[in-house]
C-alpha cells in the first residue's frame, strides 16, 4: 500500500474519486486512523473512511502534464 498523503487523489470502496484534506488520529473510542476525503468545494460533499480501504490512484499522483488542473483542484479543496 502506498502512503498516503495530504492532496493524494484516492478512489473510494464506492468508486468515487477524492482528494485527501485531513488525516485523523485515533481517540479513545476509535482506535484506527481515518482520513477525510473531500468530492467537491461543497462541505456536505465529503466521507471519512479507513486508509486501508483505499485505493492511491497512480497516473493522478505522478508528474504529467494533465495534472494542471489536478494541482489547482487539490489546492482549492485543501484551502477549507
Amino acid at each position: 500500500m502506498r502512503l498516503i498523503t495530504l492532496g493524494s487523489i484516492v478512489k473510494t470502496p464506492s468508486g468515487r474519486i477524492g482528494v485527501v484534506i485531513k488525516w485523523h488520529v485515533w481517540s479513545d473510542f476509535d482506535v484506527y486512523d481515518r482520513v477525510s476525503i473531500a468530492f467537491s468545494k461543497k462541505r456536505s460533499d465529503g466521507v471519512v473512511l479507513r486508509p486501508e480501504l483505499l485505493e492511491v490512484l497512480e497516473w493522478a499522483n505522478e508528474k504529467n502534464p494533465s495534472k494542471q488542473y489536478l494541482n489547482s483542484r487539490v489546492e482549492e479543496l485543501c484551502k477549507k
